[in-house]
């Protein structure tokens, strides 16, 4: 059983209470047009929650309920690579923490996240049914009547907290003057210049009202101050702005119709990750959260899908498939940012082919997302990257020095910032900083690859702005590729496209 609908029609409760009557087991997700939660249940009653929110993940509970400490998480994460919702098992079967420990966390975490869905407005909801995918601490399930009680009092506390701070991502520092009392210190101790206001109250062992209080009191007293390095930078903007960005018009039905099938479902959604670079973005994401490091013969989609598994392909692609449904945005430049992404993957991995490179897969993926900084700026500003294109082509001005004086950064830098980030392979980032640079590079095959696949679209339309280096980049390329130019675009001529696409 799969349904999917909008909060217009149904709301939170409504949805709680009939999987609860039903005693359906599986994950209810809610999405919006920038994030997304979801909850397991377990014969009606819930088992787990999650959250985009790197700071809502099950460790920073053990760490914020003084179960563990953040050294000891760390040195979890480093031991072994483990997704989310495994790392309550892990710790249990590490004899870390009992049972009710893990238990305590689970529930906390649980009222946190659906207090906060509760105050959302316009969302989307999908719930799919399957088994729960891992091992129960002792305690659960949590009774969804019950829980639905104390969120909705969570739920009212967040209103008044935004009351006081209506934007939870302002950062504040301290300014070090006196007369802080011993009640502000551990509040204040988590102030410095870099937490939002979200985490800091997150953080703090009091309760995110009575700790939102002594924030503004500490703000109102001059204790602190409006952070010189807001949380808002053009990078951290663009982060939180590409979680809005939707997949392809074509991918959700693509993805739904995969729900819908028991077979084959991590080969084709390895076949969908290689039509869109945002969906395969996600993917390698989700691979950083694990800590799962992926070596260079594994550098392939196929390989990717099996890493991450069935049960977290579907809490990737689920949240992804119901954005593109119910939050479309028709401006996403489609045709200029997807199809010549997936281009450049096809002629990188028909290059890679040609000489011999060891690691074609890897030059498709580097070719996919080799421009996964214009991707960023197309969806921070749209109507603005729309123009610099244009402005791009009819001035011949290079692309790049538009992007700098608009944005105060360049595609490339600011991708490849990103990437590293969120923990992309060295190999992909490297290709998504320097791809408009390759002649300074002589020794990185899989960078002439990906510039000299660049060279062989010439689809009208399909190219992103002007680069004045472009045709010394080509011949630099396949010169230390070792491959002569002639005869490449000779051969590059008399290849249909179906020819260039190979299976993933």
């Amino acid at each position: 059983m799969a349904f999917l609908g909008s909060l217009k029609t149904f709301s939170i409760t409504d949805l709680f209470s009939c999987i609860h009557q039903l005693r359906k087991t599986g994950v209810l997700t809610f999405v919006s047009e920038s994030d997304e939660r979801s909850f397991l249940f377990l014969k009606g009653d819930l088992v787990y929650a999650s959250a985009r929110d790197g700071t809502r993940r099950m460790g920073s509970y053990f760490v914020r309920l003084g179960l563990i400490t953040q050294d000891q998480l760390q040195s979890v994460l480093a031991r072994t690579s483990v997704g989310e919702a495994y790392l309550g098992q892990k710790v249990l079967e590490m004899q870390i923490l009992e049972g009710k420990d893990v238990h305590a966390a689970v529930q906390t975490q649980i009222l946190d996240i659906l207090g906060e869905v509760l105050t959302w407005g316009l969302a989307a909801f999908h719930f799919d049914e399957a088994e729960v995918p891992f091992s129960l601490p002792d305690g659960a399930p949590l009774p969804t009547p019950i829980v639905l009680l104390e969120a909705a009092r969570r739920a009212d506390e967040r209103n008044r907290v935004k009351e006081l701070f209506p934007d939870l991502r302002a950062v504040f520092e301290r300014t070090g003057a006196p007369g802080a009392s011993a009640e502000l210190d551990s509040l204040l101790s988590l102030v410095d210049g870099e937490r939002d206001v979200e985490e800091v109250l997150f953080q703090s062992p009091e309760g995110q009202m009575t700790a939102a209080h002594h924030l503004a009191d500490a703000l109102a007293r001059g204790l602190v101050r409006p952070s010189q390095v807001q949380g808002n930078s053009l990078l951290e903007r663009s982060a939180a702005d590409f979680l809005r960005l939707p997949v392809a018009p074509h991918v959700p039905g693509m993805l739904f119709s995969i729900f819908n099938a028991d077979a084959h479902v991590i080969r084709r959604t390895a076949e969908v990750m290689a039509e869109d670079p945002v969906l395969t973005a996600r993917a390698l994401k989700g691979l950083s959260l694990n800590n799962t490091e992926v070596p260079r013969n594994k550098l392939a989609l196929q390989s990717i899908a099996e890493l991450l598994g069935g049960p977290q392909l579907r809490s990737i692609l689920i949240p992804e498939a119901v954005r593109g449904l119910f939050f479309s945005r028709p401006h996403s430049f489609w045709r200029e940012g997807w199809e010549h992404s997936v281009a450049c993957a096809r002629w990188s991995r028909w290059l890679a082919g040609l000489i011999e490179y060891p690691f074609p897969e890897e030059a498709y993926l580097a070719g996919l997302l080799h421009n996964f900084g214009a991707f960023l700026l197309v969806n921070h500003n749209h109507q603005l990257y729309t123009r610099i294109i244009q402005e791009s082509y009819d001035r011949k001005v290079d692309i790049q020095a538009l992007e700098e004086s608009a944005f105060g950064t360049c595609h490339t830098r600011l991708g490849s910032q990103l990437a590293e980030k969120w923990g992309f392979p060295k190999a992909l980032s490297t290709v998504i900083e320097a791809h408009h640079g390759a002649e300074e590079s002589a020794g990185n095959p899989l960078l002439n690859i990906v510039v000299a696949a660049c060279s062989l679209i010439r689809e009208p339309g399909t190219q992103i702005g002007y680069a004045a280096s472009d045709a010394r980049q080509q011949k630099a390329a396949l010169k230390k590729l070792r491959l002569n130019p002639r005869k490449v675009l000779s051969l590059a001529d008399r290849l249909d496209q179906s020819q260039v696409v190979a299976s993933v």
